[in-house]
């Protein structure tokens, strides 16, 4: 659904409120759009303090909110850490210039992050950050992609250290390779998703390559990975 459709369908909730309705209990984000007639929950005193929030396309928004600003619409990402105090998403303010949040987030992983190689991750990526900075006509390295990486880093503890670099679209891509036939390299998107490329020995003939890709999330890459045998070169 666009911003526009989005705006149109806020505005329209608004009006249905202002009218005295309410949503149907069993509302989600595939029918936000049919509205029912409910009766009026007794709220204390405190929980009408509470703003009311609801579900778009994977956006929460406040029916409060100035919905025509962009700055008021936060991305949720589908399956955020359980602890929210480690979680690199907390600093990607929509309101900050892509190239501060990146520092922000390199920041995080040198004083708030998990990540067992933390200074050395962070030196290279802020290398990197100056690297780009220096060409006036390039963007920013993603700070989505950034945060999906941290992310992924976190919650895989025993990986080594990997060779990290740009794609052309400043994008976060990881490498752990050890020869010819043992490498595994992700890309890291701004959406959650993760491209990745496996190259493992064949299990009847080690002499030759099994050579794998695919797609899929960033929470379930070493899903994916494991059966190859990733880790017996990718981790500690």
């Amino acid at each position: 659904m666009s911003l526009v459709d989005q705006v149109a369908l806020l505005e329209e909730h608004k009006k249905y409120l202002a009218a005295g309705g309410n949503f149907a209990t069993g509302a989600t984000s595939q029918d936000l759009a049919e509205f029912k007639e409910a009766p009026a929950e007794k709220l204390t005193e405190q929980e009408n303090k509470i703003p009311r929030l609801i579900w778009v396309a994977g956006l929460r928004v406040s029916p409060t909110s100035d919905v025509e600003s962009d700055s008021r619409l936060k991305y949720i990402f589908p399956d955020p850490l359980s602890d929210p105090s480690k979680s690199p998403f907390d600093v990607l303010d929509e309101m900050l210039p892509d190239k501060e949040k990146v520092r922000k987030l390199i920041n995080f992983i040198r004083n708030k992050s998990t990540i067992q190689f933390a200074p050395a991750l962070a030196a290279r990526i802020h290398f990197l950050y100056e690297v780009v900075e220096e060409d006036p006509d390039e963007v920013s390295i993603s700070p989505e992609s950034l945060s999906n990486f941290i992310c992924f880093l976190q919650n895989t503890p025993n990986l080594k250290y990997p060779d990290v670099v740009l794609t052309p679209s400043n994008e976060i891509r990881a490498q752990w390779r050890t020869a010819p036939n043992r490498h595994f390299a992700v890309v890291f998107l701004p959406n959650g998703t993760t491209r990745y490329v496996i190259f493992t020995p064949n299990l009847r003939d080690p002499d030759r390559i099994d050579r794998l890709s695919g797609i899929t999330s960033v929470y379930t890459l070493m899903d994916r990975a494991e059966p190859h045998r990733v880790l017996d070169w990718a981790s500690l």
